[in-house]
């Protein structure tokens, strides 16, 4: 596969600590997978940003020439397009939690 410009067919397996990232001038996304060893209870795929606090996740979905943002996670906000359907609890803190 070449470094640039090439079509990937099949699967793509990282082994170790890779990491996917993309850099784009001292702004970065990256994604990884923390696992210690096979008996690791606390293993789990991660997604980061970073640089000076303004990058962000975004979801989309693309119709056509049409494109919707669905969902948009910042440092201090989450904001949902769509109704949100929750399991559990949701609150400001432990003690002050609305139950479903």
């Amino acid at each position: 596969m070449q470094k640039n410009g090439d079509t990937l067919s099949g699967g793509l397996t990282f082994e170790n600590d890779s990491i996917l990232a993309w850099i784009r001038n001292t702004d970065w996304a990256k994604i990884g997978f923390k696992n210690d060893a096979d008996g690791d209870t606390d293993s789990y795929m991660w997604f980061e940003t970073g640089d000076n606090g303004n990058e962000y996740f975004k979801w989309r979905s693309r119709q056509s020439t049409t494109t919707k943002d669905l969902m948009t996670l910042k440092w201090d906000a989450l904001n949902i397009l769509v109704n949100a359907v929750i399991n559990g609890s949701l609150g400001v803190g432990y003690d002050e939690c609305v139950r479903w």
